[in-house]
């Protein structure tokens, strides 16, 4: 069975909305990233507060796709092709997981992350196989190869598109298939539950053949009853975006007003349950929407407006915060400003991003992140902040120990959450009586 792996550039950011839930995420406790002792490298752990710093793994090779599971106690990164879990919480050596595709490796080399996708619960592991999804059980040390299931001996192959999506909160993946074994073929999603073994939800997204799926991205609301999909397809020369989103219980495609333009998907609102995403209505300028679908009315929501260059860096549920890059003009021309955006819209600014500015780690919820950024137009040197995504929270600037990330490439960095340990009963004395 031929490979489909398609990188997914139609979304920034999308967190699991039961892991980020409205209330406040926890501040991370560490930093992974990939850092350089004479001609080696390795994984380098750096508290954020009051601990030790080591060397997690040493190595000639250099490690990539660095990120934590959300339990905190597992860090997975790629190097040479292969995946690799080291354990946070105790000495070992790291666990090879999977050996990834070539092709794989070979189209998508710097941004392997996005293929790697680790579950909810932390015990999980997502990744691509040529016939399928495996799926490795960091608890039990094994790995299930999650393929297609057909219903005869004659039916049509399928392709697998990777990457798979977690569900939100729960041990179950979706991923989509695309028939023929080449050539055009129709779209669809299936729901595969690691707790019953089996599929248990399969429902078709374009039953238009397309030539190929060039991105996809998957979203989820709070109790996991809807799904958005947006697909960048290819059909001939023409490529063109889909927003499909459908209600799985029951089963029921819900519709778009058909003016709609979308550009990109953000996720869901974990309170109200509207869909976000940025999209042109006509020939207007292009605009963050947010529709209802649970509502009496169903209403097309205007909550941003993205003129004079505007560009949405990533939308977080768990704030309900959009943060916003526009460019400055006068002196500061050809940098940019970073603004958060609530629902409703508030704009509140930031700080002020020089060339150099991107965001360099993200914790598992992405709720928290490290960025580097100039807080004036003649700053030469990046400056370090720790700042939760929605603005509130903004530290001081790192310390002189996290200098080694200013050089550090988004994809061989990550916040790590505490990992939970277990609360030890107190023995209570008993008071002898005199």
């Amino acid at each position: 069975m031929a490979l489909a792996a398609v990188l997914s550039p139609v979304l920034l950011l999308i967190p699991d909305d039961a892991q980020a839930r409205a209330g406040r995420i926890a501040r991370p406790g560490a930093v992974v990233y990939v850092g350089k002792r004479g001609r080696n490298r390795g994984l380098r752990y750096q508290a954020l507060g009051r601990g030790r710093s080591f060397w997690l793994t040493r190595t000639s090779k250099t490690p990539t796709a660095v990120q934590c599971t959300a339990d905190g106690r597992w860090v997975t990164y790629v190097e040479d092709g292969k995946v690799w879990a080291r354990r946070l919480t105790r000495r070992g050596k790291p666990l090879l997981l999977h050996t990834l595709p070539k092709s794989l490796g070979q189209l998508h080399q710097h941004q392997l992350r996005a293929f790697i996708h680790n579950s909810p619960s932390g015990r999980h592991v997502a990744l691509p196989d040529p016939e399928g999804v495996r799926v490795y059980d960091l608890k039990t040390k094994k790995s299930l190869l999650i393929k297609p299931p057909t219903t005869n001996g004659n039916a049509k192959k399928v392709r697998v598109i990777h990457p798979a999506r977690w569900l939100p909160g729960h041990d179950s993946l979706v991923y989509l298939t695309q028939s023929g074994e080449k050539g055009p073929g129709a779209i669809k999603a299936r729901v595969f539950d690691l707790i019953q073994g089996r599929h248990t939800l399969w429902f078709p997204v374009l039953t238009t053949p397309v030539d190929e799926v060039v991105g996809y991205d998957a979203a989820w609301n709070r109790a996991s009853t809807r799904v958005a999909l947006s697909l960048s397809v290819r059909r001939g020369r023409k490529r063109f975006t889909r927003l499909k989103i459908f209600s799985v219980n029951p089963y029921k495609e819900l519709k778009l007003p058909r003016r709609l333009r979308v550009g990109r998907l953000h996720g869901f609102d974990p309170r109200l349950g509207d869909v976000v995403f940025t999209a042109r209505l006509g020939r207007s300028t292009a605009k963050v929407w947010s529709y209802s679908f649970t509502r009496k009315r169903r209403r097309l929501l205007d909550i941003g407006y993205l003129g004079a260059g505007r560009m949405v860096l990533g939308y977080y549920p768990s704030r309900r915060t959009a943060l916003i890059a526009a460019p400055l003009r006068g002196k500061c021309r050809g940098r940019a400003k970073l603004f958060k955006a609530s629902v409703r819209f508030r704009q509140g600014s930031l700080v002020r991003w020089a060339r150099w500015s991107e965001i360099v780690a993200t914790d598992p919820t992405a709720s928290w992140f490290v960025f580097r950024s100039g807080s004036t137009c003649t700053h030469k040197k990046p400056v370090l902040y720790l700042m939760q995504a929605d603005g509130n929270g903004l530290l001081r600037d790192l310390p002189a120990r996290f200098w080694a990330l200013r050089k550090v490439a988004p994809a061989d960095a990550t916040l790590c959450p505490r990992p939970a340990t277990r609360k030890r009963r107190r023995r209570r004395r008993r008071r002898r009586r005199r």
